[in-house]
Formats: C-alpha cells, structure tokens, sequence
C-alpha cells in the first residue's frame, strides 16, 4: 500500500468504531418522548433539560388547539434534529402549506403536506369533503391553527426561559420554492417533528423548524435552572425525591400523632346568620363593570369570515324577550331596553335571585 493509504483491516475497524458510536447515539421514539438529535456540540445534560420545557409547551398547545378545533388533539412521538439551511428545502414537498411566525426572540415556521392542510381546512370549517384545491380562506383557516399552536407553545417557553417570546401574525403560503422561507440566522436549522393526531380525521407527520442560535440558547437556560434547582434542593438539605413506598414506611414507623381542627360555629348570631364583621362601607367606592347583553350565537369560522356589511346574525333571544344585565360577567338581572333622550337604557324588570342563578350556571 502506498504512503498515506489504509490495510482493509483498518477500514474494516473504523466502520466497526462508527457502527457502534452511531447505536450508542441513538435516540428514543416512543410515544409520548422527546429525544434530541441536535448536533451542534450541546452536551447530554444540555438536551435532556430540553426535554422537560417542550413536553409541558407541547402538551398545553395541544389542549388549546383542541379547544379551537372541536376535537381533541395529541401530539406524540416529538424529536428534534439539526438540518443545513440546503436541507430544509428539500424536505418540504412542493404543494405544502408553510406558516412562518416571527416569535420575537426566535422564528417559526411550520409546515403541512398538502393532504394535512386540505383535512384540517375541512374540519375547521365544516366542509363536507376535502377541497380540491386550497385558496385563501383554506389558507386563513390554517394559520389560525398553527398561530395558536405556536402561541400556546411560546407562552409556556417564556416562563420557562425568561426571555420574551411574543408570536406575531403568521405568514401561511403554499410552497412552491425556498423563497417562500424565511430567512434563518445562521448555517443550521433545528427541525421538531411530531405526530398530529386529530381524533378520527388525521394523524400524521408534522415537522416545525427553528433557528439552531435560539434552541442553543434555550438548552443552555434549561441547564442552568436545572442546576439552580439542584443548589436549591441542596442548601435546604433536601435529597433526591423519596419513593412512594419509602414514604408509606417512613410514616407507618414514625407515627405522627393528629389532632383534630375545631371550627367555630357557622349557627351563631340571629336566626342561623352571623353578621358580617369590618367596614362594609370601604367597599362602596370599587367600580364594577355592568353589561348589558341582548343575545349570544355560535359560528364556524368560514361563517366569520364571510361577514360583510349588511350581514345579519341571528341571536339566540327572541324578539320582546328581555336583555340580561352581568356584573363582572354574572348574571345579576334582567330588563327591557328603554331609550332615553337620545340615548339607549335598560329598566330592571327582575332581579336574579341566588337559586335561578345558580340554576343558569349549571344548565
């Protein structure tokens, strides 16, 4: 062999060495987890402080979009990897539906294949089938969805990383090309993917993209909580968390020994009714806000969006029927719309009593 060449024996060993270095970086997919794959030096304990903000932010945006859309919502099987700013490109298909939301301290872009895109179109907004194809008001529907998704996700980031992260109004396009992404600082792209089921109409791949700077960050925010929460649990002589059974023992040894609460009466005073104590009067001057509602209705979100002027939305209060009056959003009374001089009133014809208003709440 020539000088600087290598025997088949050392080739053979060096991919025996990259074989098992790759097993041993391997990483979980079971349901539920999140395993990070980020290749840009951050060490294990790193990624694993990751793995608790993300699961909690992911777990509560799912909740919340579920809420919007009338299903519930489950996102599993979440992972992160690092791509090449090249790579990302040719991972989304053309035809896809791309939402990029600007977050502040970070950017977001999320993408739906075509077919994921026309399904939650059709469910959003009460279609009968699948569009043929997606237009604006398709293209409206999922931005929507993918805004609260990243809202909800960044609300909980926040508190976890104390920096803000305040999502704008997103971009949503359908993908024709890598101009139609937004411009991400630096060489890498973070790419977090997940399953999104939608009980009984999808469940498939989703992938969202964001700068690596702000996922570095993050990871190194994480650790340094994890750590301080570590310093804490220390100074205060506090060990690892006891198991459940090691308590159970603990306290059946020790036997702590109880003594039982004695309240006062709740029958003192004047027919059962005890008089309220303090200044009542303190309170006179606190301003509440009184509303006035004439009717309430329910529509979908292509209704919403095809009002104009001149459109008539029919309430649920017939006509003659009285107006409720709320107090901090409780229903205290009830009248009938008055006008005086030039100007709208309401005469209070019934005062809601504590049984018919606890009787609404509960209907």
């Amino acid at each position: 062999m020539g000088e600087g060449s290598l025997s088949q024996e050392e080739i053979d060993a060096l991919l025996m060495g990259a074989d098992e270095t790759t097993a041993e970086a391997g990483v979980s997919e079971e349901p539920g987890s999140i395993s990070m794959d980020l290749s840009s030096g951050l060490s294990d304990s790193e990624k694993n402080s990751l793995i608790s903000p993300f699961s909690e932010a992911l777990q509560a945006a799912s909740t919340v979009a579920g809420s919007l859309v009338g299903k519930k919502i489950s996102i599993s099987n979440v992972r992160f990897e690092e791509l090449g700013s090249s790579e990302v490109s040719s991972q989304i298909q053309i035809g896809s539906v791309v939402v990029a939301i600007n977050m502040g301290a970070a950017i977001s872009t999320i993408a739906f294949t075509e077919e994921q895109a026309k399904n939650i179109a059709m469910l959003m907004m009460g279609l009968d089938s699948l569009p043929e194809e997606i237009d604006e008001a398709h293209l409206s529907t999922i931005g929507e969805l993918s805004n609260t998704l990243t809202s909800s996700m960044a609300n909980k980031l926040t508190d976890k990383f104390g920096e803000s992260l305040s999502p704008n109004v997103p971009e949503t396009k359908i993908y024709s090309g890598i101009a139609d992404l937004p411009s991400f600082p630096g060489e890498n792209i973070a790419k977090l993917s997940f399953t999104f089921n939608i009980e009984g109409v999808i469940s498939a791949q989703v992938s969202q993209y964001f700068d690596s700077t702000s996922v570095s960050r993050w990871a190194s925010k994480a650790g340094g909580l994890a750590n301080a929460a570590k310093d804490t649990a220390s100074n205060f002589g506090m060990g690892a968390p006891m198991a459940s059974s090691d308590r159970s023992m603990q306290t059946s040894k020790e036997q702590v020994p109880i003594t039982p609460i004695s309240f006062p009466s709740l029958g003192a005073g004047t027919g059962g009714q005890q008089a309220p104590q303090g200044n009542f009067e303190l309170l006179l001057d606190v301003q509440m806000v009184l509303t006035v509602e004439l009717g309430r209705t329910k529509k979908y979100v292509k209704d919403i969006l095809g009002l104009g002027e001149g459109s008539i939305i029919e309430l649920d209060k017939l006509a003659g029927e009285p107006v409720d009056l709320l107090v901090n959003q409780k229903l205290i009374a009830k009248g009938e719309v008055v006008v005086i001089d030039e100007n709208f009133g309401v005469r209070v014809t019934d005062i809601v009593g504590p049984t018919e208003r606890l009787a609404k709440i509960n209907s």
